[in-house]
């Protein structure tokens, strides 16, 4: 069996007429074109079913023919955030550089790591340091130096949660007295 992408002008033979996929349709069916022109719309579904009963064959001379498709999520970054949660995982950064050192390792002592997180809260300009408990739950977030693990999870607490589904039974009831 080969293998094949449902791409922009895949070439197929339906019992005998050579189509052209054009495009997927907004209802997810796929629109071919023959050699005239005239248009044959075919669900995936109905395209497989014809592939294996030999109704429908994949022309062999054309692009895309034996790549196996890749498609992979791509990890997200700081931008798939909001500005403000943005700043918030640079600034922890900050922190963690500032205490951990050049070697990334692990963290200093109590004394030691107050010292340093004054420094920094100083130098960036923080009215106060965090704790050395918050710091150390940082820490161990940050494995691996991935940011990601440093932006705050606000939209992921139950209060946020409970807003928006009051929110939504609130503007479902106001648009409810409207109709």
């Amino acid at each position: 069996m080969q293998i094949f992408s449902l791409k922009a002008k895949l070439v197929v033979s339906v019992k005998g007429v050579l189509m052209i996929l054009q495009r997927r349709l907004v209802d997810r069916r796929l629109l071919f074109f023959d050699e005239l022109g005239e248009p044959t719309k075919l669900t995936e579904t109905e395209l497989y079913v014809g592939y294996e009963k030999r109704e429908i064959e994949i022309c062999a001379d054309q692009p895309f023919l034996g790549e196996v498709p890749s498609v992979g999520n791509v990890a997200p970054d700081l931008t798939c955030f909001p500005a403000n949660h943005c700043q918030e995982a640079l600034r922890r950064r900050q922190y963690l550089e500032g205490v951990m050192g050049k070697d990334q390792s692990k963290l200093p002592s109590e004394e030691i790591m107050l010292e340093e997180l004054k420094k920094i809260a100083k130098i960036i300009g923080d009215a106060c340091a965090p704790s050395i408990s918050t710091v150390r739950r940082w820490a161990s977030r940050y494995i691996g130096g991935n940011i990601i693990r440093l932006v705050p999870k606000h939209n992921k607490k139950a209060a946020q949660q409970r807003l928006q589904v009051s929110l939504k039974a609130y503007w479902g009831a106001l648009l409810m007295n409207f109709i």
